[in-house]
């Protein structure tokens, strides 16, 4: 996990999922994701975003492949982190 640091490689991670997905003939997606795993490890929650609705955007227009991103949100997570998975959920992704 250590390697997923910009929006570029969270960018590359997805596409090659959706790409995956469109050559098993899937057309709808909805992979789990927990993005406080890398804010956890000082990456900026825009960053991780970016890069994931970047690519859901290319896999929709290029591939044929939607997807609806899904975020755990663990119920022991303190007020301050819990407020991570309301900020993605709201992103649209």
């Amino acid at each position: 996990m250590d390697v997923l640091r910009t929006e570029q490689d969270f960018y590359d991670l997805a596409i090659d999922y959706f790409r995956v997905a469109k050559d098993m003939n899937v057309r709808y997606v909805e992979p789990f994701f927990d993005p406080q795993a890398h804010t956890r490890r000082g990456i900026e929650l825009g960053v991780v975003m970016d890069g994931l609705a970047r690519a859901k955007a290319d896999a929709e227009a290029n591939l044929g492949v939607s997807a609806k991103c899904c975020i755990p949100h663990p119920s022991e997570l303190t007020s301050s982190r819990s407020k991570v998975s309301g900020q993605c959920a709201s992103c649209g992704t």
